[in-house]
């Protein structure tokens, strides 16, 4: 589980560090994480789907994963809002919601299958990013 986090985490900072203004960094960390959970099927599975009945250590490193990936969201939009690409709004709990619609998709996707994962970023994108009042 860690190795996943890791993982998307590593890649979640390299693609934001390429992007030039807060939006960018937003869509750039959204995009690695629905393609790193389509190219880690098995691990996002195991962290996503399969976790609950682990017990509570496992639920607890879970929890820690997402809170962490949850500041990640909400230190960029706060900076979003600091530009004015979005309004002031109360970004914690907005990253905590974004982190249960992508758990969400990613976990259906997984138990269901369905299109390719990828190919629903578009419109995922254009929800989350109209849900903070950001143009899409």
């Amino acid at each position: 589980m860690d190795d996943l986090a890791a993982l998307v985490e590593q890649g979640v900072e390299s693609a934001i560090a390429a992007e030039h203004g807060a939006m960018a960094k937003v869509e750039a960390a959204l995009r690695v994480v629905v393609e790193t959970a389509a190219a880690q099927r098995d691990l996002a599975k195991i962290l996503l789907v399969e976790a609950v009945g682990l017990g509570p250590e496992f639920e607890q490193k879970r929890l820690d994963i997402h809170t962490r990936f949850a500041r990640l969201i909400q230190r960029h939009l706060d900076q979003a809002a600091e530009e004015g690409s979005i309004p002031a709004q109360d970004t914690a709990l907005v990253s905590h919601a974004w982190i249960g619609a992508l758990n969400e998709i990613i976990s259906q996707w997984l138990v269901s299958g369905g299109p390719p994962l990828v190919k629903r970023l578009p419109e995922l994108r254009s929800l989350l990013l109209r849900s903070i009042g950001a143009k899409s």
